[in-house]
C-alpha cells in the first residue's frame, strides 16, 4: 500500500482490498467493516478512502492486526458515482 505523489492532493485515495460480499454489502449500507490484514495487503476491489483511513489500515497492516473502516455518506456517493462499490 503505497501513496504516489500525485495521490498526495487527493480527497480520496484508490485502495485495493480484497473484501468479501458482504463485507462491500456493509461498507455500502455505512455500516463499520472489520478487515484482517490479509485482506488489507491487497486484492482486486478498488475503494475510495480518505487519508486518515488509509493510515489506520497500514497501522493494522504493519501490526499484522486488520483494522476496521466506515464510509461516511459523501463516500458511498463517490463509490456510486464511480461505480466501485456493490450497490445496497
Amino acid at each position: 500500500m503505497c501513496i504516489t505523489k500525485s495521490e498526495f492532493h487527493r480527497k480520496y485515495l484508490s485502495i485495493n482490498l480484497n473484501a468479501t460480499k458482504e463485507q462491500f454489502h456493509n461498507l455500502a449500507k455505512g455500516k463499520s467493516v472489520r478487515l484482517t490484514h490479509h485482506q488489507i495487503s491487497g486484492g482486486k476491489h478498488h475503494v475510495y478512502l480518505t487519508r486518515t483511513q488509509v493510515n489506520r489500515l497500514k497501522k493494522g497492516l504493519e501490526n499484522q492486526r486488520g483494522a476496521s473502516i466506515k464510509l461516511s455518506q459523501v463516500q458511498i456517493k463517490h463509490h456510486t458515482l464511480h461505480e466501485r462499490i456493490i450497490r445496497k
